[in-house]
C-alpha cells in the first residue's frame, strides 16, 4: 500500500506550498492596484502621490476604513476599466513568474538542506582530525600575544585620555 506518512506528508507539504503561492500572489494584486490607482491620480495632476512618497507619510490600515462613496467608485472604476480590462493578465504574468522563481528556491532549499543532512551523518561518522601539536602551539602563542596587544593599546588609550582630560 506503500507509505501513507510519507504521502500525508508530501500533501502538507504542497499545502502550505499553496497557501504560499496565494499569499504572494494576493500581495502582488494589492500592489498592482495600489501601483494604478496612484498612476492614474499622479497621470491626472495630482500632486498627493508625491506627498505620500515621503518617509513622513504613513500609512495605516485605519486609512482604509470607511472610505468615502468617490473612493469607493473609484475602486469599482479601477476593477471594471483596468484590471478586468489588461493589468489582471500583467499581474497574473508576474506572479506565475513569482511562483516559478519561489519553487525553484524551495527545490534549491531543500537540496542544501538534504546536502547538510548528509555531511552532518557523514562528521558523526568519522573520527575526528587529529591537531598538530605545533599547529596548536602556534595558535596558542598568537592568541597570547594578540591579548598583549589589546591590553598595552588600551593602556595607552587610557594614558592618552587622561592627559587629555588634564589639559582641558
Amino acid at each position: 500500500m506503500g507509505d501513507p506518512e510519507g504521502i500525508i506528508e508530501w500533501i502538507s507539504e504542497e499545502a502550505e506550498a499553496f497557501d504560499e503561492i496565494l499569499s504572494d500572489s494576493s500581495d502582488f494584486c494589492v500592489f498592482a492596484g495600489a501601483r494604478g490607482v496612484a498612476a492614474i491620480l499622479e497621470k491626472s495632476g495630482c500632486e498627493h502621490v508625491k506627498a505620500a512618497t515621503q518617509t513622513e507619510a504613513v500609512f495605516t490600515l485605519e486609512n482604509t476604513k470607511d472610505p468615502s462613496a468617490e473612493a469607493t467608485l473609484m475602486g469599482g472604476k479601477f476593477y471594471s476599466d483596468i484590471w478586468m480590462k489588461g493589468d489582471r493578465e500583467l499581474a497574473n504574468e508576474a506572479i506565475k513568474k513569482n511562483e516559478k522563481e519561489s519553487h525553484e528556491a524551495r527545490e534549491e532549499a531543500k537540496r542544501a538542506e538534504e546536502a547538510a543532512e548528509r555531511a552532518k551523518r557523514i562528521a558523526e561518522l568519522s573520527p575526528p582530525p587529529e591537531v598538530d601539536p605545533a599547529m596548536k602551539a602556534a595558535l596558542e602563542t598568537i592568541r597570547i600575544g594578540e591579548e598583549a596587544i589589546d591590553e598595552a593599546v588600551t593602556k595607552l588609550l587610557n594614558e592618552a585620555a587622561e592627559i587629555f582630560l588634564k589639559e582641558d
